[in-house]
């Protein structure tokens, strides 16, 4: 059985940041002082989870299956379930709301209509927006109403109230998920970059070498390599070899799988040159890596 590390830490950790009148079970969490698990230090990835980040004030950077984002508040950021993260240092002055949902309950909220399924992907491909001074409104009346129906725990339909809610939230708000942030290490608008990073998050842990993705884009090895190192400062193959190793990182970090399950995963001859992959690249051998949390 695989478990998720860190998608446990957080649930067996909720309270201590979030009483009953703050979530409902594990379906929806309201945090307003978060703090980090061990587990959350390096690179994570959380299956099931998804977690909305709205930052009020201060500023901070995320990067979100590779792609690093630079953010000033007002923001919203909403990482789905099946995204790598990578956590680093906030500003001092950071003041953050944290919501957390199931996937049964996040899922749910896209069945509800015709157009949820283009909603969800619109989600799924922006998840960062800037927000203006009229979003910000938007994002604090949502909270307040439902912070009201959170505490209201004799309302046998309260789950319901947060659900009508936050669907109402994301629909009244949804257009602004084409609002692009600034993105570090890529150029907003490129559409080859684009392209090239969305084979690379569907193919790396089984394509690792260069001509899989040219053939794919339909130009060769070097105009590849080229146009990627001239738009975002880092070529093709090391952007190939950076998602493969942030992949097992994660892979390490937040599941049990053996070494030699996780070199099958990610489609390595044998175990053997998994560690030798990694080791040029970090430093240090995969078990080492693991132990040291």
């Amino acid at each position: 059985m695989i478990r998720n590390f860190v998608e446990e830490s957080i649930l067996r950790n909720l309270d201590k940041v979030a009483s009953a009148e703050s979530r409902i079970g594990n379906d929806f969490i309201l945090v307003e002082d978060w703090f980090m698990v061990d587990e959350m230090k390096e690179p994570f990835r959380v299956s099931d989870l998804t977690t909305v980040i709205i930052g009020f004030k201060g500023s901070m950077t995320i990067r979100i299956d590779m792609r690093e984002y630079a953010l000033t508040a007002p923001y919203m950021v909403t990482i789905m379930g099946g995204r790598i993260i990578e956590q680093m240092p906030a500003s001092s002055d950071n003041e953050e709301v944290i919501l957390v949902f199931s996937k049964h309950f996040f899922d749910g909220l896209f069945e509800q209509t015709t157009q949820g399924h283009a909603l969800a992907l619109s989600v799924l491909n922006n998840p960062v927006t800037a927000m203006d001074a009229t979003g910000e409104q938007v994002i604090r009346q949502y909270l307040s109403m439902v912070k009201a129906a959170l505490v209201d725990i004799a309302n046998p339909h309260r789950k319901e109230v947060v659900k009508y809610l936050t669907l109402a939230m994301y629909y009244g708000y949804g257009n602004r998920y084409m609002i692009r942030p600034e993105i570090i290490g890529t150029v907003a608008g490129s559409e080859l970059t684009d392209r090239f990073l969305e084979l690379l998050r569907e193919h790396h842990k089984k394509e690792h070498g260069l001509t899989f993705y040219a053939d794919k884009l339909c130009m060769s090895d070097k105009y590849l390599s080229e146009s990627i190192a001239a738009a975002t400062g880092k070529s093709a193959a090391k952007w190939i070899d950076d998602a493969l190793l942030l992949e097992a990182k994660t892979l390490l970090r937040c599941t049990n799988m053996t070494i030699a399950q996780i070199s099958d995963e990610l489609c390595f001859p044998d175990q053997s040159s998994f560690g030798k992959f990694f080791k040029r690249h970090t430093g240090e051998a995969p078990r080492v890596f693991r132990e040291r949390k």
